[in-house]
Parts: C-alpha cells; sequence; structure tokens
C-alpha cells in the first residue's frame, strides 16, 4: 500500500489497515493486500458530510490462491467493530453470537485502542476458515484421514492450509529452518488429493529465494499406490529437508574452519568476510616491505577448488579507469578431505613460487604510471 492511499483512508482506521498491509498470515508469508478502498458516505447524499475512505478488500494468501473479504467501517464510530463480507460461498453465513464471542474473540471484545485488532481477527477468521475447510473433506475420501494425521504431527497448526474445492483439496504445509543461522529459511510442502482418483501430487519447494536452498533441491512426485501414506511422504519431506540442511551446514562449518585458518597463519588484518556462511574472505597482507590484498573465494566448494586471487595495493587512477595488478594462483594442490591447516600449506607452497613475479609486475607498473606523470 503506498502512502497515497493510506492518506485516503479515514485518520481513525489507518492504525488497523497499516497493520493489515504489514500482516503475512499465509504459509506463504506472502502480504496481505488491501484494494477496492471507498467511502460509505458521499456528496450525493446531501444530508451528510463526505467523508475519507471507511471500505475495503483486503485479499488473503491461501493455498496458493487468494481469499478475498470485505470490511465495512463507520467513519466516525471506529469503537465499533466492522462487518465482514465474504466471497468465499457459505462461509459463516450463519454465525450466532456464541459462535463470534467462542471463536472470534477479538471481534467480540473489539478494541478500537489496539492498532492489531483487525489483523488479530483476520487471523481468527483464517483459524476457522481453515476448521471449516478440512471438516467439509466427506469422511470416506482419502483427504480426510490423511490430513487429520498429518495435522496431528505438526508443531503449529498456522503452517498449514486446507482448501476442499470442487474436484480436488490442497494442502499447503510450511517448514521453519534455522539450524543456528541467522536468517531462517521458509519451505512449503505442497499436497494435492485429485477428487476423481486415489492419486496425491506432493512438491517441495522454497518460497522466494533462500541461500542454503537451490533450485536443484526442489523435488515433486506423484504417488498412485494408495498404500502410500501422506504422513510417510511427510516423513520422507522432512528427512530430505534435514539431509540437505545437514549437508549444507557441514559445509558451511568446514568453509569457516579453513577461513580461520587462514586467519591464524598469516595472521593478518581482515578486509571483509561472510560471517554467515563463509563463502569468501578478503586479507589484507604484507611481505618484503610490500602490500597486497588476498581474496580467497570459498563458496563453489566441494565442486570446485578454492579460489585465489592477489591485487596489488599499489595502483594507478585517472579520470577513467583504476589500473592495478591482479593474479590468480592456480594448480593448488586440494582435496575435500584435506583437513584445513594442509590446504593453508598447500596454498602457502603455491604463494611462494608466484609471489616474486607478482611483486615484480605490480612495482613495474607503478613506476610506468610514476613516470607518466611526471611526464
Amino acid at each position: 500500500m503506498d502512502e497515497h492511499d493510506l492518506e485516503s483512508i479515514c485518520p481513525k482506521l489507518r492504525n488497523f489497515v497499516q497493520e493489515v498491509a504489514n500482516f503475512r498470515p499465509g504459509v506463504s508469508l506472502e502480504p496481505v493486500k488491501v484494494r477496492n478502498l471507498q467511502s460509505g458516505r458521499n456528496s450525493a447524499t446531501m444530508s451528510i458530510k463526505p467523508c475519507k475512505n471507511d471500505r475495503f478488500s483486503i485479499v488473503i494468501p491461501y493455498c496458493n490462491k487468494h481469499l478475498v473479504w470485505d470490511v465495512i467501517f463507520l467513519c466516525d464510530r471506529p469503537e465499533l467493530p466492522p462487518d465482514f463480507y465474504f466471497k468465499d460461498g457459505n462461509f459463516l453465513d450463519n454465525a450466532d453470537c456464541d459462535l463470534i464471542e467462542k471463536k472470534f474473540p477479538s471481534l467480540a471484545q473489539w478494541d478500537h485502542t489496539d492498532p492489531k485488532a483487525l489483523s488479530n481477527v483476520i487471523k481468527e477468521f483464517l483459524c476457522h476458515f481453515k476448521f471449516c475447510q478440512f471438516h467439509s473433506i466427506p469422511e470416506n475420501h482419502r483427504a480426510s484421514s490423511e490430513l487429520e494425521m498429518l495435522l496431528s504431527n505438526v508443531d503449529d497448526l498456522e503452517d498449514v492450509e486446507i482448501l476442499n474445492e470442487v474436484d480436488s483439496i490442497k494442502a499447503l504445509v510450511g517448514f521453519k529452518y534455522n539450524g543456528g543461522l541467522q536468517a531462517d529459511c521458509k519451505l512449503v510442502w505442497a499436497l494435492s488429493f485429485d477428487g476423481r482418483s486415489d492419486r496425491v501430487r506432493s512438491s517441495l519447494k522454497a518460497y522466494g529465494r533462500s541461500k542454503l536452498w537451490d533450485a536443484s533441491d526442489n523435488f515433486e512426485g506423484t504417488f498412485y499406490n494408495n498404500k502410500t501414506l501422506v504422513f510417510d511422504i511427510f516423513l520422507e519431506v522432512k528427512n530430505k529437508i534435514n539431509q540437505i540442511f545437514e549437508t549444507k551446514l557441514r559445509l558451511i562449518a568446514r568453509r569457516k574452519q579453513i577461513v580461520l585458518q587462514y586467519f591464524v597463519t598469516f595472521k593478518s588484518s581482515i578486509v571483509e568476510f561472510d560471517s554467515i556462511e563463509y563463502t569468501f574472505v578478503v586479507l589484507h597482507l604484507s611481505r618484503d616491505n610490500f602490500s597486497f590484498f588476498l581474496k580467497i573465494d570459498l563458496k563453489n566448494l566441494p565442486e570446485r577448488d578454492p579460489q585465489y586471487r592477489l591485487i596489488s595495493h599499489y595502483c594507478f587512477k585517472d579520470m577513467n579507469s583504476l589500473d592495478c595488478v591482479e593474479y590468480s594462483i592456480t594448480n593448488v594442490k586440494y582435496h575435500h578431505q584435506m583437513p584445513p591447516h594442509m590446504v593453508v600449506e598447500a596454498f602457502y607452497t603455491r604463494f611462494f613460487e608466484v609471489f616474486h613475479n607478482f611483486r615484480r609486475n605490480s612495482l613495474h607498473l607503478l613506476e610506468k604510471n610514476l613516470d607518466s606523470l611526471r611526464a
């Protein structure tokens, strides 16, 4: 929602709308969208002064589709709870006071002083919508017993979405993974039960891009055998996630050990390094009264060996370019099972073979550029 849309809303309602626009209630973590801003009053109504917008539609991501619900406030009475119009079949068509008191306390006890009041109501509606979708599945349908077993083994029901359609029943299960990293990874497992056969389609993908999750890690499969339980697929998915992340976390641990070994060996100043995944490090070194940078690229381990690049500290800059010597060190002995200290020793051996040429070329370029300045 842009600033112009927010300004068009009745001032007493802006906090509610702003909270909803930042609300991410779904498995996919896609934000709710606010659309169709309107006012309940207009200039054509002669006896009533026109006011800013006090009604709108909210578009909620749910099970790879969108729910569209209308929210209707009274601009000059924000202390009153809003009315809702649901465009999703017969959801809450016959809601009575007892149901509202029990299932939707944020609506029954509306607190207009709380900016999250409206988003709390939406969260409670979504929980009940999910409940209704699950209980609308015919008892003899495979999805009924399968999803019941699945729901009993999921830690947080907010990480599950169920949608009962005419020809299929769909479900999304969200997985959060931290593993000691600074940023969580969000993965979504999608299930689709065919209404006319015993087929179940299953796929696992990362929502958005995650540094630790590549497109090659995504997988999907179709299961026709009615003896294959969804819960077994669920365990397979969890095991696959754990295997992928454990492999990558082991790789990060190895890269970290190599980086630390360079710190210890060279006793150098750290210019820059990746403190999360240890994919690279840049060191500032000095040898034989000559300063230079060493950049070590580890991001492609174990498929490729570490990449080493020497960059001269002495450079010449004119109006159009930065002129300095860069030298890639190749043919460094490496094996993915080598201990970190042997990785550094192998680099050290190769470094001594190329250093003097690198130093000579750098100083030669420096002298050449100085001569051009003197001229």
